[in-house]
C-alpha cells in the first residue's frame, strides 16, 4: 500500500491528497521548491531549478543560511517523512527504523525534521526505546529485506 498525505495548494499538487512518495521524491521536492522560491523571491534558487537542481545542491543551498526556500523545503520533506513514519510506529511499534535512499543526501536538517514530527505524532509509550538511524550509503538493507520476504512467502522459511 501507499501512504496518502494532505498537501497545501501551494505545493503544486492543487491541494489534493498525494502519495508520500510523490511529495518526498525528487520531482515533488523540485515542485515544492519552485513554489517556495517564488514565495521567497529567491532568484538563485530559481536559477538552480532551471539548471536541474539535485538533492546535494539543495542541501548546500539550505545549509548556506541564505535561502529560506531551500531550508523550508528540506524541513517540510522531513516533516512529511516523519508523518509517514509516525503512522507506522503507531501501528507497528517497532524499536528500530533504518532510513535509506537518496533523500538522505539532504542531511541532518532532514533528519532533525523527521524526528521532530515523529515526536509530535507518535504515542508517548511507543517513543520509548525507538531508534531512527540512517543507513550507510552502501547498506544492503533493502535487498536483505526483499530476500527475507521471498524466503518467507515463497519458500516458507524464516
Amino acid at each position: 500500500g501507499h501512504l496518502v498525505v494532505d498537501t497545501p495548494p501551494r505545493f503544486g499538487f492543487g491541494g489534493r491528497r498525494a502519495l508520500l512518495e510523490e511529495v518526498v521524491g525528487l520531482p515533488g521536492i523540485q515542485g515544492r521548491l519552485r513554489f517556495a522560491a517564488a514565495e521567497h523571491e529567491d532568484p538563485e534558487v530559481m536559477a538552480a531549478l532551471a539548471r536541474g537542481i539535485d538533492l546535494e545542491m539543495l542541501k548546500c543551498l539550505a545549509d548556506s543560511g541564505r535561502h529560506p526556500a531551500a531550508s523550508q523545503v528540506v524541513e517540510d520533506t522531513g516533516s512529511y517523512l516523519g508523518r509517514g513514519l509516525a503512522v507506522l510506529v503507531n501501528v507497528l511499534n517497532p524499536s528500530l527504523i533504518v532510513l535509506c535512499g537518496p533523500v538522505l543526501l539532504l542531511g541532518e536538517r532532514l533528519t532533525a525534521s523527521i524526528w521532530e514530527q515523529v515526536r509530535s505524532d507518535v504515542l508517548p509509550d511507543f517513543l520509548m526505546g525507538l531508534e531512527i538511524v540512517r543507513s550507510s550509503p552502501c547498506d544492503a538493507a533493502p535487498l536483505v529485506g526483499a530476500v527475507g520476504l521471498v524466503l518467507r512467502r515463497e519458500l516458507g522459511l524464516m
